[in-house]
């Protein structure tokens, strides 16, 4: 079995792909409904970030509530599938992106299919986990016989 290590953390996006919390431009956003929109209170400033090399999700909150984020996936149909968003009191606001996978890329998702990452079935490990125990308990009888000696 080959085994792949999956890295489960990765530096900050690149500069310029996060506005700061900037509204984008009218046009692209929804009708003007913050009025009618309660802004949350708490929760904000926050950054979150993960990768798992077949898909990745970052977002950052900033102080007025805005969000901007980013996801986004390896495809099985040979494109990289990205939604940039925006979040406001107006909604939510994405742009989506589907590019052709480079090489690199390419290759992490045929390791995928072919099933380089193995999960076991529950099944399979509880049945793994059961024989674990019941290994200990026949090579360790006399202290389950005797517990307190």
């Amino acid at each position: 079995m080959r085994r792949v290590r999956i890295p489960t953390t990765t530096p900050k996006p690149p500069e310029g792909s996060d506005p700061a919390g900037e509204p984008i431009a009218k046009d692209l956003a929804g009708p003007d409904l913050a009025e009618e929109i309660a802004i949350p209170v708490g929760g904000c400033p926050y950054y979150f970030y993960y990768n798992t090399r077949i898909n990745y999700h970052w977002e950052h909150c900033h102080e007025n509530n805005n969000k901007t984020g980013e996801y986004g996936h390896l495809g099985s149909d040979g494109y990289l599938h990205k939604t940039w968003y925006y979040a406001d009191g107006t909604g939510f606001h994405p742009k989506l992106s589907k590019t052709p996978l480079t090489a690199r890329q390419a290759e992490t998702m045929a390791e995928y299919t072919k099933g380089a990452f193995i999960i076991p079935k529950p099944e399979e490990e509880q049945r793994r986990t059961e024989q674990r125990i019941q290994t200990w308990i026949s090579d360790n009888r006399e202290r389950v016989d005797d517990p307190l000696p």
